[in-house]
């Protein structure tokens, strides 16, 4: 295995162990800054019988998706150097 692969095996497990640890701090970030944020009251009182529930919830994992896409770059380019 190259040190490329050995760094992004070594990142990717950083990361899931990350994801696992503070996954629940950043579901509730997130439904507290669309409660706070929202101009309308359709984004008040979020929870799992919410209207928008699904859309909520696919927006949540686009920006986790997007972050942690983010931080690989980072990381890598940090080791690489």
């Amino acid at each position: 295995m190259s040190k490329i692969d050995l760094q992004q095996e070594r990142v990717s497990q950083l990361e899931t162990l990350s994801e696992i640890k503070n996954y629940d701090s950043f579901h509730d970030d997130f439904l507290d800054l669309l409660e706070k944020h929202s101009t309308s009251t359709v984004f008040k009182n979020i929870d799992s019988d919410h209207e928008l529930w699904d859309s909520v919830l696919e927006l949540r994992n686009q920006v986790a998706e997007y972050i942690n896409k983010e931080n690989f770059e980072y990381i890598f380019k940090k080791e690489s150097q």
